[in-house]
């Protein structure tokens, strides 16, 4: 027999419900503590970097140094996935297929099925009789939202002559947030093309806190093409940098 409580109610008494609740036999309880279920972890792989349209052009420094100025594009195919960290291998050679230096050029993030244009120098002690490029292998990539991304929009550029400089050519024009938020950073790469359409020689820049939809100047120095081909012929691209396209929406 239970005992009774302090109103003197059993717990064997039928109105004992009524008045406390149903007692509580331990059956309906579970002393393990629930561990809660961690998040997945993003599925990063390598997908496959192609690289594009590339050329090169030499400039002479003062001290006898060349430098080798170039540019190009990379594509990554992939449909659904962004991959970040993506970079260029770069090795000059001379006519004996020596190596006279080597240089790795970073070309950032590439959305889903988009091309961006990348440019670099390297110095070399010897004239180079080719440039060699190939896709790095630290890149990784992840499935995301192609619906995400757009590409800045470049107008009115136009190519500056500043041979008064020595050797400077210098690429301007604007670029146009494509968003409707506040982007930190767009870079813009020029290059010039000779009159056989190739590239000559490529560098890059950045505009920086660009409010949504507004459109900015850029100004970009080129080297080594002034004098080597005549005429050219100038060109932009631009791409949002964005640390993993953390603050970009739509």
């Amino acid at each position: 027999m239970a005992e009774a409580g302090a109103d003197g109610i059993s717990p064997d008494d039928p109105a004992y419900e009524d008045v406390f609740g149903a007692p509580d036999d331990g059956a309906g309880s579970d002393p393990t503590p629930q561990m809660e279920t961690a998040p997945t972890a993003p599925e990063y792989t390598v997908e496959p970097i192609e690289i594009s349209d590339v050329g090169w052009v030499h400039s002479d420094s003062f001290d006898g140094t060349y430098y080798l100025h170039f540019g190009g594009f990379v594509r990554q195919p992939s449909p659904d996935r962004i991959c970040d960290g993506v970079d260029v291998e770069v090795v000059a050679r001379d006519e004996a297929g020596n190596v006279l230096n080597t240089s790795s050029e970073f070309a950032g993030s590439v959305p889903p099925g988009h091309t961006v244009a990348f440019s670099g120098q390297i110095s070399v002690g010897s004239r180079a009789a080719t440039l060699e490029t190939r896709p790095g292998s630290d890149h990784h990539c992840v499935l995301t939202d192609p619906g995400r991304f757009r590409t800045p929009s470049v107008s009115n550029v136009a190519l500056l002559d500043n041979s008064r400089y020595g050797y400077l050519t210098q690429v301007v024009g604007e670029v146009t947030n494509p968003y409707n938020e506040h982007l930190e950073s767009i870079m813009v790469t020029a290059f010039t093309r000779g009159a056989d359409g190739s590239i000559i020689s490529g560098a890059f820049g950045f505009v920086e806190n660009i409010a949504p939809g507004a459109t900015a100047a850029f100004s970009i120095d080129l080297s080594g093409n002034a004098n080597e081909a005549t005429p050219v012929t100038p060109e932009a691209h631009a791409v949002v940098w964005e640390p993993d396209w953390k603050y970009v929406g739509d």
